[in-house]
């Protein structure tokens, strides 16, 4: 019964190192797989959805934003509001040059984007949040340069959460930089980010109204029908991040709440050879290990103690004074929490396409 687990905690070990240090390195080993994206001049239209509800603090702003974005092309800027009880639609309606659709009732931002999804036949979409502004007068153009590929089927943009340029300096903003451009020439990034993405509309007809992740669903229907999912890091946007501890933890708990819904939808994509590098390595690792890190840490803990139980007390001991003076373990710990909670309601069917809205 022993060696059970045994294989338990070095299976809990493996999974831990691959996540955090194995596959940095070997998606850096992989250099000669990569293959670069052929970047040029594009002229298709480009539809700019800003899906909104109550959203008068900033629609003024982000329409200004979107206008005064530079295009080659044609630009088309639509706003869908889900039946806001505040000035959003009044606010957005004093602009000549964008559309508005009204949607009646409430049904989350997933019937939003289908709705504006049925009045664009071609070219590229963009998503983005009221919210989320421009770093850079060119994004559009800088975005969209990444399409002259054939290849690619959606772009994104690196997201900070401060307009200043130190956020680019930290050590995880660098790593993370990192990873996606090397997931992106190697094969694809995991998923898209809602705040501002693109993506040919010939590759999404509809979302599936109960995947709740809008990017997420959105990047596994391009990667499924073989197109790339690239990272853009000339782009700048950015959405300013929750003042409040309270605000911040429930929207990181509805990323990751949202995100399961979706996966499980596409769980066929999950390890199939069909996809790639993407299937088999990327996608697990970026998304499967870490939202199962809870489960890998509290079956490794439990084997460990079974094992041994003086060690496993030194352990938790020994990270309990590391995460006083670590940044980097207490930002661990709080994934852990954050994801565990989401677990709890997804399990118990705690999600609803129509969110309340988080108060920054």
């Amino acid at each position: 019964m022993m060696w059970i687990w045994i294989l338990i905690l070095f299976a809990c070990i493996f999974i831990f190192l691959w996540t955090y240090a194995l596959y940095p390195l070997v998606l850096g080993l992989l250099k000669s797989r990569y293959k670069s994206v052929n970047k040029g001049a594009f002229l298709s239209e480009v539809a700019i959805i800003i899906a909104t509800y109550n959203e008068e603090a900033a629609i003024e702003r982000k329409l200004i934003d979107t206008i005064g974005l530079s295009y080659l092309g044609k630009k088309r800027i639509i706003v869908v509001d889900s039946n806001s009880s505040d000035n959003t639609l009044k606010i957005a309606k004093k602009f000549d040059n964008v559309e508005i659709i009204e949607e009646t009732e409430r049904l989350g931002k997933t019937h939003a984007l289908n709705t504006a999804l049925k009045t664009i036949s071609d070219g590229i979409v963009v998503i983005t949040d009221a919210s989320c502004f421009s770093l850079s007068n060119d994004l559009l153009n800088v975005m969209c340069q990444n399409f002259n590929d054939q290849t690619v089927g959606a772009v994104m943009a690196p997201l900070q959460t401060s307009s200043s340029d130190e956020e680019r300096d930290s050590v995880y903003w660098r790593r993370e930089q990192k990873l996606l451009l090397n997931e992106s020439l190697l094969d694809s990034v995991p998923a898209g980010i809602g705040e501002f993405f693109a993506f040919r509309r010939n590759l999404v007809d509809q979302l599936n109204p109960e995947c709740l992740a809008d990017d997420l669903e959105i990047s596994l229907i391009v990667r499924t029908k073989g197109y790339r999912l690239i990272y853009e890091p000339d782009a700048k946007v950015y959405e300013a991040a929750p003042t409040k501890f309270k605000s911040f933890f429930k929207q990181a708990v509805r990323r990751e709440l949202t995100g399961y819904v979706t996966l499980f939808h596409h769980k066929s994509v999950l390890f199939n050879p069909k996809f790639g590098w993407y299937s088999m390595m990327i996608l697990p690792a970026r998304k499967i290990f870490p939202d199962l890190m809870p489960l890998v840490m509290t079956l490794g803990l439990v084997s460990l103690t079974i094992l041994n139980p003086f060690l496993s007390l030194a352990l938790i001991i020994v990270l309990s004074l590391v995460a006083l003076v670590s940044s980097s373990l207490r930002y661990f710990l709080m994934a852990l929490v954050i994801n565990s909670v989401a677990w709890f309601k997804y399990l118990t069917k705690q999600y609803k396409p129509a969110w309340d809205k988080i108060p920054r």
